[in-house]
């Protein structure tokens, strides 16, 4: 369970820096909106 969860973790963390550094601000900000219950020390 736990190899799964941070499988899924780092394959998520690689999609969402990519997608950061290539798309827009309002997209940046969605994902920013998504994540933030799940990172909260994220600023």
């Amino acid at each position: 369970m736990l190899e799964l969860f941070t499988l899924l973790s780092g394959l998520l963390a690689s999609i969402l820096l990519g997608v950061i550094k290539k798309q827009t601000t309002l997209l940046d900000h969605k994902i920013g909106e998504f994540i933030k219950p799940f990172q909260p020390t994220v600023v």
